[in-house]
């Protein structure tokens, strides 16, 4: 696999986990989330911003029937 596909995987990954703790954790700050996922909060900020801009999981709201 190329590494820029890689990479994107792991910020795809990155983004849903991070969507996943705010919904579990909502009062969480940008530094509590970094300090969790052990990444910078620069990429917190990013991932952040996508997810106050509408993005959503995939599979989000989809049943698993």
């Amino acid at each position: 696999m190329h590494i820029s596909k890689q990479r994107q995987i792991e910020g795809e990954k990155t983004r849903e986990d991070i969507y996943r703790y705010l919904v579990e954790n909502p009062a969480s700050k940008p530094m509590d989330i970094a300090n969790h996922f052990d990444v910078s909060q620069a990429t917190v900020s990013r991932h952040l911003k996508a997810i106050r801009d509408g993005w959503r999981p995939e599979d989000e709201g989809q049943s698993n029937a």
